[in-house]
């Protein structure tokens, strides 16, 4: 058996697969908040007590750079090590979170995608991916001359936000006053949603009611900021 998981900034996926007349077969997957583990090892051992048949290999996509066969995620923190997870397995992998997705994107199908802006296609053109969380994961596709690709890793989302009008300028000036140092992922991500809603509400739309906020984490906030801009059409909400 085989263990795979997603370990990102705020959640964890772990599943567990067979190999079946040399495909992999999924058995079960389970989703975890980080914020109630104190660590990647809690995680894995409930994921994994209920099973009788320990796996031999484990493959982890993490989101962060990989260092001589170590992790530190970039937003949590959390030290994932290759050499404590091969104490507990026979074999165990770490790649970059983006590296496995963008490893995934030459196997998709027609089906698999939605066209968000049609274009060209370069059929011997390099792929980027582009993933927004928790932080904004990059990575890109290189053609090979044997007609595949090779994944390689991109912290591109630490490069610094660049405004390009009036407007963005002042959410700089404004997320400046609360960061030391906004890259684009402060913006372009799951906690950049709340922060855009915060100088929109504060600049554009002073006095709005924030009752409904209460109560609410931030990965709650960033779900009903999204369904008041595209349900309920709210003009403090939705901003072009």
């Amino acid at each position: 058996m085989i263990l795979a998981g997603d370990i990102g900034g705020t959640k964890t996926y772990l599943a567990l697969f067979d190999e079946n007349n040399n495909r992999l077969e999924k058995i079960r997957e389970t989703r975890f908040e980080n914020r109630n583990f104190p660590d990647l090892d809690s995680i894995i051992e409930e994921f994994l007590k209920s099973d009788n048949e320990k796996p031999l290999i484990v493959c982890l996509g993490v989101a962060g750079p990989i260092i001589d066969g170590n992790c530190d995620l970039t937003n949590l923190d959390w030290r994932i090590e290759t050499g404590r997870l091969e104490k507990q397995f026979d074999k165990a992998y770490l790649i970059n979170d983006l590296v496995a997705m963008a490893c995934s994107v030459p196997c998709l199908e027609e089906k698999d995608v939605a066209v968000l802006q049609s274009g060209l296609q370069l059929k011997e053109g390099r792929i980027s991916v582009v993933a927004a969380g928790t932080g904004l994961g990059q990575a890109f596709l290189i053609p090979t001359d044997s007609a595949k690709y090779y994944a390689v890793d991109s912290e591109g989302g630490h490069a610094d936000f660049a405004p390009r009008n009036k407007l963005e300028a002042e959410l700089l000036f404004f997320l400046q006053k609360k960061i030391t140092r906004v890259s684009v992922e402060r913006v372009v991500s799951g906690p950049g949603v709340i922060h855009i809603f915060e100088f929109v509400k504060e600049h554009l739309y002073s006095g709005v009611s924030e009752d409904w906020q209460k109560g609410l984490q931030d990965e709650e906030l960033v779900a009903e900021i999204i369904r008041c801009a595209v349900e309920k059409n709210l003009k403090y909400a939705k901003r072009h």
